[in-house]
Order: structure tokens, then C-alpha cells, then sequence
């Protein structure tokens, strides 16, 4: 959940499909028990309630561990001559009531790791992820003694590498002239960079890579 507030229950079709989803809607206190399983819901994602982090569904359902260390359990000799650890919960469950969805009560929980629980669990999420592709109309002209690089983003992109080198082949080439390159002139169509003082210093070949948090463009 995005705040603290208590969330509203969870309320489910003949079917198990959320019928109020909503951005503070959690799965709880038994509210969508619509096949005796204890608000067993069919639809990922169908409170439609997001986390900071984008991830649906995570107030209900089952409580979820945190790195955050609980008070151990003491040993009970014979079968249990050392004391377990446990971890603090956090997030409630199917058959908790709402206000364990929010803090501080959500921390007042911890469970035995090493123990199996109907309703304690974890989800796993994945960022859909999208390379940049490399600019698709890189144009290279003179500026006196400059050599001035245009291109248009094609989308997805953070920042560019702007690469250049005496060969022709980019397989053979190091790192990059400039990293992190973002426009240089807001105020012109495209994507502009200056690379000062190139002509004096030989003559080059020019690639410019893509960048963002999934990785970078092929350099070919």
C-alpha cells in the first residue's frame, strides 16, 4: 500500500474476480471467500492497489517477511535444544483484520522461518525491460574546428554514448568519448553533441549507443 491508511476490503464475483478494485483495496479479513477457500481471489493484479514500487497486490493475500529481525524463540529442550530466529511480518493476510495492513500493527507479528504457514508467503516480481535501440538518423557535420553530432531519441532512452574512433570497425574500438551524454541544445530539433576540437585531431568515425536502467544499445 502506498500510505498507512486502512485499507478497504477486498470483495469478490461468483468467480473469484475482485468487483471493487481500487488503489487502497487489500485482500483481508476473509472479505472475498466466495468458495469456502478464504478469499482464495482468481485475478493477479485485480485490486488494482500498487505498491511504491509498482507491484500490485501487496496488502492481503498472505503476510510477507522482512529483513527485520523478530525476538527469538527460546529453546524448548529436547526437541528444540537451540533458539530459533524469526522475522517480522509485515503486509497481513487473507483472515487478518485490515488494521494489521498498516503500521505499526503490521509489525507486530514475526514467524519462525524455518516453519510452513497457509498464510505467509512471497511474490515475485519482474521489471518488463526494453534496450534502447540506437539512434536511427545520426548526422555528423563540421563546425569550424568541431565536429557537431545530430540524432532523434527514438524512445526508452536515458542518456547516449557517443563513441569514436580512427577504424572502421566498431568491434576494435574502446570506451566511449562521452558517456552519459544528454542534449547539449534543448532548443534544436534532436539530440545535439559537440565534440570540440575533432578536426584538428584526426579523422573519425562516429557511433552514438542508447542508455537506460535496462542497459545500453549494440555498438555496431
Amino acid at each position: 500500500m502506498r500510505s498507512d491508511a486502512t485499507p478497504t476490503l477486498a470483495l469478490a464475483s461468483p468467480v473469484g474476480d475482485v468487483v471493487n478494485p481500487g488503489p487502497n483495496v487489500a485482500n483481508m479479513d476473509k472479505s472475498a471467500d466466495w468458495n469456502d477457500e478464504n478469499g482464495n481471489v482468481t485475478t493477479l493484479g485485480g485490486t488494482t492497489s500498487v505498491s511504491p514500487w509498482g507491484l500490485y497486490d501487496m496488502a492481503g493475500n498472505v503476510n510477507e517477511p522482512t529483513e527485520t529481525l523478530g525476538a527469538p524463540i527460546p529453546p524448548n529442550p529436547p526437541d528444540q535444544p537451540e533458539e530459533l530466529p524469526t522475522r517480522r511480518l509485515r503486509g497481513g493476510d487473507f483472515s487478518n483484520p485490515t488494521i494489521l495492513a498498516s503500521s505499526p500493527a503490521a509489525f507486530a507479528g514475526s514467524l519462525n522461518m524455518l516453519a510452513e504457514a497457509a498464510n505467509v508467503g512471497f511474490r515475485i516480481g519482474a521489471r518488463f525491460c526494453l534496450v534502447p535501440s540506437d539512434p536511427p538518423d545520426l548526422t555528423v557535420a563540421r563546425d569550424g574546428g568541431d565536429v557537431v553530432l545530430s540524432w532523434t531519441d527514438p524512445g526508452q532512452t536515458d542518456s547516449w554514448n557517443v563513441y569514436r574512433d580512427g577504424a572502421s570497425d566498431p568491434s576494435l574500438w574502446g570506451g566511449p568519448r562521452a558517456a552519459g551524454v544528454t542534449d547539449e541544445e534543448p532548443g534544436v530539433d534532436g539530440v545535439q553533441f559537440r565534440d570540440v576540437g575533432a578536426v584538428a585531431e584526426g579523422s573519425w568515425f562516429y557511433l552514438v549507443t542508447g542508455l537506460n536502467f535496462c542497459g545500453e544499445s549494440p555498438l555496431d
